[in-house]
């Protein structure tokens, strides 16, 4: 009886390591696998706001050749450039004015 306990026993011993081994083998590749989904993350957020930087210097760059080809056009035309405005003030005039 005393030697069926002992093997009862160390059956329990047994099983007690291998879940514990089984454990330890999930919580490492739980631990890999949250590294490697924070680096895809972080990989992610950094090109992300590359292209926000690339995209901004694009539009900015747009706007000031914009702003200059603008400013040419009303020191070549400065009549046509007024009227061009009077013409747009008025339409938007004409848009937001209260009907009655």
């Amino acid at each position: 009886m005393a030697n069926q306990a002992n093997q009862a026993r160390s059956t329990v011993e047994d099983a007690y390591r291998g879940a514990s081994d089984v454990g330890h083998n999930v919580a490492d590749a739980a631990r890999r696998t949250a590294s490697k989904v924070g680096s895809a993350i972080s990989d992610g957020y950094g090109q992300a706001a590359e292209k926000a930087a690339e995209s901004y210097d694009y539009v900015r760059d747009t706007a000031v050749s914009w702003e200059g080809e603008l400013e040419s056009f009303i020191k070549n035309r400065p009549l046509t450039a007024a009227l061009i405005g009077v013409g747009l003030g008025l339409v938007t005039g004409m848009l937001l004015r209260k009907r009655d």
